[in-house]
């Protein structure tokens, strides 16, 4: 409430304690006509006015919209990527097989661009690289934009972290699994990442939350989330989505 305010409320109370102060002199008429009685009325009615109209009581305070700026972790999962803040509320979704608006979120959320440049790997497909440090973007589609869609369901992106943060932002599995945990940690943690080769489990690869996006010639297509240890001991990069080009 204002000053102004106080100030009139004060006044209004001040004539209506006065008012029913006159009324108990002795000697008043018992029977006095009951509508001048109440006269304090319409001043208690008068004195709530100006808190009605106060804008600041009228107009309700409006909450801050999460923004991708304020993101606190990125989760890489087997078919899209999300940024959280951290309360865990999702600030925005990126499917793989649609980049629009990946990088531009990625450079938000980062606080910094990244670095361009054409990465072309020993196997697999050429792709635009946006690399901040400890994280890669990798855009595929960029050289096969306007050909004909595949019938395999390709991601237009792969993700790659090398870090566990990158800026502000946590980079971890949707399981939590994060650059630098042990392949200790990790398989007692999470023992159904484990992958039998045939030639027993190695601690070098894990796979997690592998998703059927489709199928070809009879058999289940999927994509997964992997996590490597080159030296067996840590991990050392999480990529998705970890699909096998048969290539």
């Amino acid at each position: 409430m204002s000053v102004r305010s106080r100030a009139l409320v004060a006044v209004l109370l001040t004539g209506a304690v006065a008012a029913s102060l006159a009324g108990c002199v002795p000697g008043a008429d018992p029977t006095a006509d009951p509508t001048t009685a109440g006269s304090a009325a319409p001043a208690a009615t008068a004195s709530t006015t100006p808190t009605a109209t106060d804008p600041a009581a009228a107009t309700p305070t409006a909450s801050a919209t999460p923004a991708v700026a304020d993101a606190a972790a990125l989760l890489m999962g087997p078919t899209s990527f999300t940024l959280v803040d951290d309360s865990g509320v999702e600030l925005g979704t990126w499917e793989y097989r649609n980049g629009t608006g990946a990088v531009a979120a990625l450079t938000e959320a980062f606080g910094s661009a990244p670095t361009e440049s054409d990465d072309i790997p020993y196997e697999g497909y050429s792709s635009r690289k946006s690399s901040w440090p400890g994280f890669a973007y990798r855009d595929y589609e960029v050289y096969d934009a306007g050909g004909p869609e595949s019938t395999y369901p390709e991601p237009d992106f792969q993700l790659e972290a090398t870090a566990p943060v990158v800026g502000d932002v946590a980079i971890s599995t949707l399981g939590g699994v994060s650059v630098g945990d042990t392949t200790a940690e990790v398989q007692a943690e999470h023992p159904e990442g484990l992958v039998d080769s045939g030639a027993g489990v190695s601690l070098a690869y894990f796979r997690f939350d592998e998703t059927v996006i489709g199928t070809q010639n009879g058999g289940d297509l999927t994509n997964s989330v992997g996590v490597l240890a080159e030296d067996e001991i840590a991990v050392s990069s999480i990529r998705a989505p970890f699909v096998n080009w048969g290539v």
